[in-house]
């Protein structure tokens, strides 16, 4: 009886010891198989009208807020936006309560500009989706670890629809502030060239605003006004 016992007791521990790599390898692999977007919404602590550095002009209040810190853009958006070469600014604009003024804004209309002079162009947040959007891969190596395909591809799916509609959610396409609304808030994201490695200091930098001023006769949008806005801190 001795003997078989001594026989069976180093297959028993090769078996746990198999069945508790196997447990392990699952677990790894389904956290690099499985995706998941959480993001928490953008809030304001205040009305454009409110931050120091803000800019008026014709009763239009323009702030602009730096979101690129490490904290604060996978806060909101479950990335660091400048490892994909990207910066992201919040845009607030206020219309005076005093002021029957019609602006339309559009995205196209801004730039960041650097210190040196670089001004950057605010990009189609459809752009920034399609780079940081979940790889597909992970379906591959799903297969390679024998995780069930459809359900890594499912949860990609359904992490990259979550993070597609919240970043066009809180970006800014084109907005028109009249008396019927008169305050504003959005994303604007700018491309860092690759030359700066996704990293700018706003210390120095500005956001170059235009926006037209209904009833003019310069262009078809109206008069156009420009707003250097610097960074609120």
């Amino acid at each position: 009886m001795t003997d078989v016992h001594a026989r069976i007791a180093p297959a028993d521990r090769r078996f746990r010891r198999t069945v508790s790599c196997l447990a392990t390898l699952s677990l790894v692999a389904l956290s690099l198989g499985c995706a998941s977007y959480a993001a928490r919404p953008l809030i304001s602590s205040g009305a454009a009208s409110s931050y120091l550095e803000h800019t008026e002009r014709h009763g239009l209040h323009i702030a602009v807020l730096d979101l690129s810190n490490l904290r604060t853009t996978e806060k909101h958006f479950d990335r660091d936006l400048p490892d994909y070469q990207f910066v992201p600014v919040q845009f607030l604009a206020e219309l005076d309560s005093r002021s029957d003024e019609v602006f339309n804004l559009r995205r196209e209309h801004l730039h960041l500009v650097l210190q040196d002079g670089t001004r950057l162009q605010a990009v189609d947040p459809i752009d920034v989706i399609d780079k940081v959007s979940f790889s597909h891969v992970r379906s591959f190596f799903s297969f390679l670890l024998l995780i069930p395909g459809p359900f890594v591809t499912a949860s990609v799916s359904s992490a990259n629809e979550e993070l597609e509609s919240d970043y066009l959610e809180k970006s800014l396409r084109s907005v028109r502030l009249s008396h019927n609304m008169r305050t504003f808030q959005g994303v604007v994201f700018f491309r860092v060239p690759a030359e700066y490695d996704g990293r700018v200091n706003t210390e120095d930098a500005f956001v170059e605003v235009v926006a037209h001023r209904e009833g003019g006769t310069e262009s078809k949008l109206g008069s156009r006004v420009e707003f250097p806005v610097h960074f609120s801190r």
